[in-house]
């Protein structure tokens, strides 16, 4: 993921570079930032995150799919997407599961 500045918007945003797309706000917005120091600091908080956006995890014996991640106050937060709708989770509360035989 890198920060760049978006060219229709005076900020900045985070680019996944793997999944092709902006990193998106627990609204399934464009996450934007007013300077590029801010998303920056945003980026090396999600950096260090366990899961990543789009993995399957599970929290009380349900099953969820990572939304997005956020690095607010420098706490790492993951929103999920699952049949119970959408939830916040910290990273303790989650297991990683293995799907089909991936992890």
């Amino acid at each position: 993921m890198i920060v760049k500045e978006w060219p229709s918007h005076e900020g900045w945003g985070i680019w996944d570079e793997e999944q092709n797309r902006w990193m998106t706000n627990p609204a399934g917005d464009r996450a934007w930032w007013n300077s590029k120091e801010a998303a920056e600091e945003e980026l090396r908080v999600i950096e260090k995150a366990k899961f990543k956006v789009g993995q399957i995890v599970q929290r009380l014996n349900e099953v969820w799919t990572i939304q997005t991640i956020s690095g607010l106050d420098g706490q790492i937060r993951y929103y999920l997407v699952g049949s119970y709708g959408p939830l916040m989770a910290k990273e303790n509360e989650l297991q990683e599961i293995s799907v089909r035989g991936k992890r």
